[in-house]
């Protein structure tokens, strides 16, 4: 991401469970993130998606690698 350092930052502290740590590390791994901020900003990204589709009332479908689809409801 160039530019990145030329944004402004704040820095937050968050009290996690030692279960949301777990799995904050898990995903780090998964995604192969830098850190746990990245983790948590596209986190973010993805939320902002999918409230803003549900905002305008679109559905959000998982396609199965088999080709079965669901529709996700996301309850918030």
């Amino acid at each position: 991401m160039s530019g990145t350092r030329d944004v402004p930052k704040e820095r937050i502290h968050l009290v996690v469970s030692p279960k949301t740590k777990e799995r904050l590390t898990t995903m780090q791994e998964r995604l192969d993130c830098q850190s746990m901020t990245e983790v948590l900003r596209r986190a973010i990204e993805l939320l902002d998606v999918v409230t803003e589709s549900q905002d305008r009332g679109d559905k959000l479908v998982i396609e199965r690698a088999d080709g079965s689809s669901t529709e996700l409801h996301v309850v918030f």
